[in-house]
């Protein structure tokens, strides 16, 4: 499971926040990904995966480490279009 959020300031940046984990698995912050977000919030799924590291998943029957990892860029880009998204839904 991939989580991202974002908090507007009145009168500056978003700041985002983005975890990532699974059951059974632990937490993990993906401090890259919210610093990536900063900057530019519509980054392609290169750039996140350039800035997710790989994270110590343990495998079991749900999928593997490695899988784990090759998907966090992919849910992560999932869930900032759907946060974006209702952002524009909201907006308008």
């Amino acid at each position: 499971m991939v989580a991202v959020g974002a908090e507007q300031a009145a009168a500056g940046p978003r700041h985002f926040i983005a975890a990532a984990a699974g059951a059974g698995q632990p937490l993990f912050l993906l401090a890259g990904a919210s610093q990536l977000l900063e900057g530019a919030p519509d980054s392609g799924l290169p750039a996140l995966a350039a800035v997710t590291p790989d994270l110590p998943w343990r495998d079991d029957a749900r999928g593997s480490a490695a899988y784990r990892n090759a998907m966090i860029p992919v849910l992560l880009q999932r869930a900032i279009a759907q946060l974006l998204a209702a952002e524009v839904n909201h907006a308008g």
